[in-house]
């Protein structure tokens, strides 16, 4: 990532690095961007709805970003009209998948 700031906001960054506060700018711009998600818990909210609602990440990561426990963020998801979709695999698959984790080839274990 590469950001472009102002000459004042360049020179401040530099100053904070020179005078040993900072290591270095990427220091700097993490600590800002962590205090940012911290002053405005509404966008560790924003962010875990987007990452979750694009398949990114799990609902259990989701709730965790948005500082909710799993069902804060399923009564979160409902009350705003997103509907979870829940996959679900035939049972002749499931049975597949098991046999071939307890490696077995017997058809009649499942």
């Amino acid at each position: 990532m590469s950001i472009n700031v102002s000459k004042t906001t360049e020179m401040k960054l530099k100053a904070l690095i020179s005078a040993g506060i900072y290591s270095n700018e990427k220091e700097i711009i993490e600590d800002a961007i962590k205090g940012l998600f911290e002053d405005r818990k509404e966008l560790n909210v924003q962010a875990a709805l987007k990452l979750y609602t694009s398949g990114e990440i799990s609902l259990a990561k989701a709730s965790a970003i948005a500082g909710m426990n799993i069902i804060e963020f399923k009564d979160y998801l409902q009350r705003i009209g997103i509907t979870r979709v829940i996959a679900v695999e035939k049972a002749g698959e499931m049975d597949k998948k098991i046999k071939k984790l307890l490696g077995e080839k017997n058809e009649n274990i499942v």
